[in-house]
């Protein structure tokens, strides 16, 4: 076939197009790169205490803060490449800093920038990277298993935690994965800052025990929650029943308040005892209420009974919509209360605990509850 010379020179001049376009897709993906390694090392720096100390007021973001403000502002395409090249090939402080852009671009943020899905593909590969880890660069580490913590929980990643406890030399790490391990499990270790240090290390002690002799049984649905392999939990939590939301609208007060105090709000053992026999059933179920009020009877130690006794209260409580019952608890709060204490724990409930779920747990509900409660999402979205 005969081209003429226009036809050739416009050929040749698409392949320069081309070759052009290509060459500043890779120019930007490496610049992306080389931004990536700069957070990486500021990461380390201030993981190492070797960051500059901050004066003020005025406030000045940390050079890792301010990587991290610049990337998420950054086009998104080159960043989705950049991180995905990194995980495959990339120096550790690439890593650290595309996993920790990662986490941070993931999260809620109300707008302030464009938030990026949660990619399944990387799970497997963070597997891989960290039994590939030497664990000799303790941010490479947190870095990578911050990154599982996005994801539902699960049983491979649970037991990565107690094998980096069981295997670092640093008191501090072996505490905080071993506190991450129990708190997924739904086991509350009786640690705090006066714990006197000896009694800390039976505590962890005990707990290390207890996992060794459990773990083949442990095991989680496909939301993260908590269960024993081989039990008769549903991996999908029942529907709230005419009875539940019954119990939910006479109290959603108190269903809230129960809320907050189990994610860890501060609250006196005697309020939660009355919260409990208030409303217990409303947010747990019947039998799970039942087990949480006989570990409030229990010895809050690190005994065997009193682990097996806190796992299965949160395993029992896998088979209640907990999350559905907040939420509803949320929505006739909105619609009916007007008490500002009671609206504002609302909202940060709502903050907490909102999801895509909502026009399926109000369905039938009065049109007033639905309407309140998209006004109070809007009130949470301003904030």
């Amino acid at each position: 076939m005969q081209h003429t010379k226009g036809t050739v020179a416009l050929v040749v001049l698409g392949m320069m197009i081309t070759l052009a376009w290509g060459s500043s897709e890779d120019t930007a993906v490496s610049a992306m790169r080389v931004r990536l390694a700069e957070l990486g090392r500021a990461v380390i720096e201030e993981a190492e205490g070797r960051a500059p100390k901050q004066n003020g007021p005025p406030y000045e973001r940390t050079p890792s803060a301010e990587g991290l403000y610049q990337l998420s502002r950054a086009p998104r395409e080159p960043v989705r490449q950049a991180i995905e090249e990194v995980l495959r090939n990339g120096s550790k402080e690439e890593r650290i800093g595309a996993l920790v852009l990662y986490g941070w671009i993931v999260g809620k943020n109300y707008g302030a920038f464009q938030e990026e899905p949660l990619y399944p593909s990387y799970l497997p590969v963070i597997y891989v990277l960290l039994a590939q880890d030497d664990r000799k660069l303790p941010a490479y580490t947190g870095a990578l298993t911050g990154a599982l913590w996005l994801y539902p929980m699960s049983r491979e990643t649970i037991l990565v935690y107690m094998d980096i406890a069981e295997h670092t030399s640093d008191p501090k790490t072996r505490e905080d994965y071993i506190l991450v391990t129990a708190s997924s499990l739904g086991i509350e270790l009786p640690i705090h800052k006066q714990t006197p240090p000896l009694e800390k290390q039976k505590i962890l002690a005990d707990f290390e025990t207890w996992f060794a002799k459990n773990k083949k049984y442990i095991a989680f649905d496909e939301k993260g929650r908590s269960l024993l392999a081989g039990s008769k939990v549903h991996v999908r939590p029942r529907a709230l029943r005419a009875e539940d939301r019954q119990k939910i609208r006479q109290d959603p007060v108190c269903v809230l308040r129960l809320m907050q105090a189990s994610i860890g709000e501060p609250c006196s053992e005697e309020t939660v005892r009355e919260l409990v026999k208030k409303c217990g059933e409303a947010i747990y179920g019947a039998e799970a209420a039942a087990l949480v009020a006989r570990g409030l009877d229990t010895p809050q130690d690190s005994s065997e009974a009193a682990m097996d006794l806190q796992l299965a209260a949160a395993r029992v409580q896998g088979k209640y919509p907990v999350t559905d019952a907040v939420l509803l608890a949320v929505a006739y709060i909105a619609a009916y209360d007007n008490d500002p204490k009671s609206r504002e724990l609302a909202r940060i409930s709502l903050d907490q605990f909102g999801s895509p779920d909502i026009p399926r747990v109000l369905r039938g509900e009065p049109k007033v509850v639905h309407e309140k409660m998209e006004e109070l999402g809007d009130e949470v979205l301003k904030d």
